[in-house]
């Protein structure tokens, strides 16, 4: 194995690398050679305890799949403030354990040996939540996901963040297969005054962001951003949004639901919502049409900033009825936007942790890979 000089990948490629740098061309992801890039690979969260090692990026690879998701933890990044200095190196280096146990700076080293491309993005939740010093003021995680976006550059987490990838970018500024993902699941309060303006701050958000990172770059890394999501409604898009100005900008959003009680026929509860000039009251019909309509809406502001478009969370519990039905009607929607890709949710070392969202569990793989949709 060759290992990186100082935990660092400094020379350009790893001898025989397939992986190169990725840039946007249109609407697809392309290489070096202008060659269209699809990403396809499970979403890694650490939930089963038992990390991330060697065997299981081989393992992912051995699926048929390119690349893995990172999802790094806020609070276990940048706990000491939201300057340069705040970041804490042992999730780099591997000395703090959780979630990965070798660092992320080892799990590079194996993707770039193994020839696949690696997204990192910047989560926190309940169980793991953002830095103390973030939202000093702030307790109810809701209403911490509003603040981040509203409260305009002064805001101590925006500093962070924007610090945060600024050291990630600079650590790896020479690293050809790596995409960052800016932010998981970004969402806003339904108290937010005006929906417009939201839009608008989250424009401003990312941007400031990646003009931090390319403030360090070497090479433009793809960046993925997610649509903002209204809080009152999961996975509703706020009105007014607004595109990022920037290149190298792939936009990615997630899909789950509905996750239960769908059949082909339509027996599915979803809220009331207007398509095609027809109005659809709130009821248990007209499933199939409401997955059409939450896909094809989210696609279509997508495609009309003539940007990339990837899903990077994917799934639905394969012990469900109507799950291969589902997947199909799903990807089927999806194809006629061509997407840059497709992440499942998830991959974990314990093939029984999760065992419905987990393509490491041999009942899950068997279904998922018979519908051959990478």
């Amino acid at each position: 194995m060759v290992m990186i000089v100082g935990a660092l990948f400094l020379g350009g490629y790893y001898p025989g690398s397939q992986v190169t740098w990725l840039h946007t061309c249109g609407t697809e992801i392309c290489d070096e050679q202008n060659q269209p890039v699809k990403l396809y690979g499970p979403n890694f969260v650490g939930g089963d305890g038992k990390g991330l090692g060697l065997a299981d990026i081989q393992r992912i690879k051995a699926l048929g799949f390119n690349t893995i998701r990172v999802m790094m933890p806020w609070g276990r990044l940048q706990p000491f403030g939201q300057g340069l200095n705040g970041t804490d190196v042992r999730y780099f280096t591997g000395i703090d354990d959780f979630p990965l146990y070798h660092g992320l700076d080892e799990v590079m080293n194996w993707t770039i040996r193994e020839r696949m491309y690696l997204i990192l993005t910047v989560w926190w939740s309940a169980k793991e939540p953002p830095p103390a010093w973030a939202f000093p003021n702030i307790t109810d995680n809701n209403q911490r996901n509003s603040a981040l976006i509203l409260d305009g550059d002064a805001s101590k987490a925006r500093t962070g963040l924007m610090n945060l990838w600024k050291f990630i970018a600079n650590r790896y500024r020479n690293i050809p297969n790596l995409v960052l993902e800016l932010l998981n699941e970004p969402f806003v309060m339904p108290t937010a005054p005006n929906y417009s303006v939201a839009g608008s701050a989250y424009k401003t958000f990312n941007e400031d962001i990646i003009s931090s990172i390319e403030s360090v770059e070497t090479r433009s890394h793809l960046k993925l951003v997610e649509p903002l999501i209204r809080g009152d409604l999961s996975e509703e898009i706020v009105d007014g949004a607004m595109d990022i100005d920037k290149t190298n900008v792939v936009w990615a959003f997630h899909y789950y639901a509905p996750i239960t009680d769908w059949d082909p026929n339509g027996s599915y509860w979803h809220e009331s919502f207007t398509w095609h000039g027809q109005y659809y009251p709130a009821g248990w019909n007209n499933g199939t049409i409401y997955v059409t309509w939450r896909i094809t809406r989210v696609c279509d502001m997508i495609r009309a900033w003539k940007k990339p478009l990837m899903v990077t969370e994917f799934a639905k519990d394969t012990t469900q009825t109507y799950w291969k039905e589902w997947y199909q009607l799903v990807l089927s929607i999806l194809s006629d936007y061509v997407p840059s890709g497709l992440i499942l949710h998830q991959y974990a070392s314990d093939p029984q942790y999760e065992a419905g969202w987990n393509i490491n569990n041999p009942t899950t793989q068997e279904k998922l890979m018979a519908i051959r949709f990478w």
